[in-house]
């Protein structure tokens, strides 16, 4: 095939992927709401019109800081004047102008695919590797669902990789080591903007930055710092223009692009140590740290053992999955916070590994696994062709990145969910896919262009079958995907108000107060029989109206049962006010009772409350006119 037509089907094939993102995202985008999107209603209008008018204090709206987000979604706020209808309009036109307010969010992600994939045919050396990665990419549901709502996580992801990608770039000897650089700057700026966990990238600058000097040594010593300080330079030069606040409140820069909350003032010091070991290595040891780690081939080593230690990882996780072992509460890790903050680091280490194993599509999963197993053979053969010196020697790092993330993570005390691990996966797929055989040296594909076509056909197949797996829920605080067993979550990750409300909205036949516990219920819902429709959406009382006090005239409830599914075991005390109330009426019997998309577990009820269940209270909200008991 001549480079033309390898253009043209690379140019074709990159098309189609951008736009199957795009026809991804969109579906279903308008139609759910997601955990603080709330939040950012207000705070998107408040970023915006204190820039407007110079008031810098204001354009501080979150210490994530969501500021990417809020300048996005800022463009349909006012672009398509939706403000003040997020808030005024209810059902499907209410769901419609959801859609409008998110689609910069996913529109942003879709368009960066081209650098992203410009920078990994640079990185692996080959287009056709780098068209399989967006392959992947695009069918990673969670990556899917991420861009679908408003939050900080929601375009770090690919900001992330495109700026750790640059870097890798810019310190290769070349003409265009400057584009690079600036490139690497910008889209650290943008992480830095979208959330503070952005700042892990200096580790990763770090972690390369060593790499490369174990690899060619003191001649770029110099070059590759001023390379990496320039670029942090740039990305927080970006961080102050947007988050201008910065310049007079010293703490917002520190904490947002200087220093991890997570690990606090530590986090300096472990960027500064491994930089002050190499300076000193270099200048005044003449590399004696250097030549004994090349020598012993210390790095290989550690390489093979972080492999070691992920396959093992995985391997407890894959048994205690089928209950052959029993070494981690994974129902307990999901669904109950109480009982995972007693855990032990260990224990934390593989519930932030747990998200890996349910997250990624199970195809890519056992390709990472295989991926892995053949770095550790690779790295003992010093003679394998394009193994030092090439991507394969550079991705390696990426497994070092992701244990490290992990392990981290782990030790701070951070019981993540997928969504926290965000910037692992495009990391992941880049590792795995750059281990994968070449497809030409694969005799069996390469006798017939028919089985290179169906082989690619199958990958496609295979990975929009998780896909269409996760849909229409792509995204879901837990993120599950591969899990089915004793935890109540099986072939989707979630569900939203919005499905709730359209049920009521055609079926509920009830008159009365009505009080949900389902977030969104009453906003998405147009329950024509309801005389009033309110939600409880935190367990905080007084501020929150109670529905037995026989003032408020509740009549009804709608209870999420999977609360009462988790928390069966617990005491009222442990599980707050709203859970308490789904667990005491779990084995009433309903005036309706329902089930989302056919999934028993995403189960609701609509519950009559009792007169006898009813007591007076004397405390009254003159704001919204519920009365509440006062203890």
């Amino acid at each position: 095939m001549s480079k033309n037509r390898n253009r043209v089907f690379t140019t074709l094939a990159l098309s189609a992927m951008i736009i199957l993102f795009v026809c991804e995202g969109l579906f279903h985008i308008g139609k759910f709401i997601s955990l603080d999107e709330r939040l950012w209603i207000v705070r998107v209008p408040e970023y915006i019109k204190s820039l407007a008018r110079f008031d810098i204090e204001g354009a501080y709206i979150s210490d994530k800081p969501g500021i990417l987000q809020s300048i996005l979604t800022g463009i349909s706020y006012y672009g398509f004047r939706i403000g003040p209808k997020l808030l005024e309009f209810r059902g499907e036109e209410y769901a419609h102008i959801f859609a409008m307010w998110r689609f910069p969010i996913l529109l942003f992600n879709a368009l960066n695919l081209l650098p992203l994939f410009f920078l990994m045919s640079k990185f692996l050396r080959s287009r056709t590797r780098a068209l399989v990665c967006i392959l992947f990419i695009i069918t990673t549901p969670i990556l899917i669902g991420i861009s679908q709502i408003v939050n900080p996580d929601s375009n770090l992801w690919i900001t992330f990789a495109i700026s750790l990608l640059s870097f890798y770039l810019a310190l290769r000897k070349s003409e265009q080591s400057k584009k690079y650089l600036i490139i690497s700057g910008v889209y650290l700026g943008l992480s830095l903007v979208s959330k503070y966990f952005g700042q892990f990238l200096y580790v990763c600058f770090i972690i390369v930055f060593g790499i490369e000097y174990l690899n060619s040594g003191s001649s770029n010593l110099q070059r590759n710092l001023s390379i990496m300080l320039k670029i942090v330079a740039i990305g927080i030069a970006i961080y102050i223009l947007f988050v201008p606040f910065s310049l007079i409140n010293h703490h917002i820069l520190v904490s947002g692009a200087l220093s991890n909350p997570l690990f606090g003032g530590r986090f300096r010091w472990l960027l500064i140590t491994p930089i002050f070991v190499i300076i000193i290595d270099s200048y005044l040891m003449k590399a004696q740290i250097r030549k004994i780690v090349n020598k012993y081939d210390l790095y290989k080593h550690i390489i093979s053992f972080v492999g070691g230690i992920i396959l093992v990882t995985f391997l407890i996780l894959i048994l205690n999955h089928f209950k052959l072992i029993r070494v981690f509460r994974v129902f307990e890790y999901f669904t109950d916070k109480n009982k995972v903050s007693d855990w032990n680091h260990f224990e934390v280490y593989l519930g932030n590994f747990s998200n890996l194993l349910y997250a990624l599509p199970i195809f890519t999963l056992l390709l990472f696994l295989y991926s892995i197993l053949r770095s550790i053979l690779l790295s003992e053969k010093k003679s394998e062709k394009g193994v030092t010196g090439s991507h394969l020697y550079k991705s390696e790092s990426f497994l070092l990145i992701i244990f490290l993330y992990i392990l981290g993570s782990s030790l701070a005390g951070l019981r993540g969910f997928a969504r926290y691990q965000i910037v692992l996966f495009p990391l992941i797929i880049m590792f795995t896919i750059s281990y994968l055989p070449s497809v030409n040296k694969i005799s069996l594909i390469n006798r017939s262009k028919l089985r290179k076509c169906a082989v690619i056909l199958f990958v496609v197949f295979i990975q929009l079958s998780a896909v269409f797996r996760a849909a229409p829920f792509y995204y879901h605080y837990s993120n599950v995907l591969n899990y089915s067993g004793e935890l109540p979550l099986l072939s989707t990750w979630g569900f939203g108000g919005y499905e709730v409300g359209q049920f009521m909205t055609s079926s509920l036949e009830l008159k009365g107060n009505f009080f949900a516990t389902q977030t969104g219920t009453c906003e998405f819902g147009e329950i024509d029989n309801i005389v009033r429709c309110e939600e409880l959406l935190v367990d905080r009382l007084p501020y929150f109206p109670d529905p037995f006090c026989s003032e408020n005239n509740v009549e009804f409830i709608q209870l999420n049962m999977f609360n009462a599914y988790r928390l069966e075991n617990l005491t009222t005390d442990d599980i707050g006010f709203r859970s308490s109330i789904e667990r005491y009426y779990f084995d009433i019997d309903p005036e309706i009772e329902y089930v989302l998309n056919g999934n028993e577990t995403f189960h609701f009820k609509v519950v009559k409350i009792a007169e006898a269940d009813k007591y007076p209270c004397s405390g009254f909200n003159e704001e919204h006119g519920w009365f509440f008991r006062e203890d």
